[in-house]
Order: C-alpha cells, then sequence, then structure tokens
C-alpha cells in the first residue's frame, strides 16, 4: 500500500448515525472520506475510487460485509479491511 498524503478511507455502512460519528472522528485526524450505505454501493465505491482501508459493517442489506471481504480479497488482497458491527 503506498502512503497517502491524506488516506482514503471507505466507510460501508447502512446506519447514517454510524457513518457520521465515524467522519466526523476520522475527518479531524485528516483522513479523505468515502462513504456507501450498503454492501453492492461499497464495493462498487471500492472499486472507483481505490481506497487505502476499508471500514465495514457486518450487516447491512443487498451484500453484507462477509461478502465485501470475499469480493474485496479477491481483487486487492492488499487492502486492509476493519470489520465493525454493533449488533449482537
Amino acid at each position: 500500500m503506498e502512503a497517502a498524503e491524506h488516506p482514503r478511507v471507505l466507510i460501508i455502512d447502512d446506519d447514517p448515525v454510524i457513518r457520521s460519528l465515524l467522519c466526523l472522528h476520522l475527518s479531524k485526524n485528516g483522513y479523505e472520506l468515502l462513504e456507501a450505505r450498503d454492501g453492492r454501493e461499497g464495493v462498487a465505491l471500492f472499486f472507483q475510487e481505490n481506497p487505502n482501508v476499508i471500514l465495514c459493517d457486518m450487516r447491512m442489506p443487498h451484500l453484507d460485509g462477509i461478502g465485501v471481504l470475499k469480493v474485496v480479497r479477491k481483487e486487492a488482497p492488499q487492502t486492509p479491511i476493519v470489520m465493525i458491527s454493533g449488533g449482537g
């Protein structure tokens, strides 16, 4: 992974409150942010924007976090993915 002047983080989460909180914190620390509302949108944005890291919810409509993980690992295994979940 190349070092970026402003690392790009893709946040994939169907909860707008979670996305907002993550964006608020990360933007204060100099990260460039991309947001997706579900797994399908997130995968499309990943291929379009090539972020440095992905923060991904486990449970989402259309394509869950495991589905996102499988697609990204197959196409870009060097991209770090942090799986997050608020559910039990």
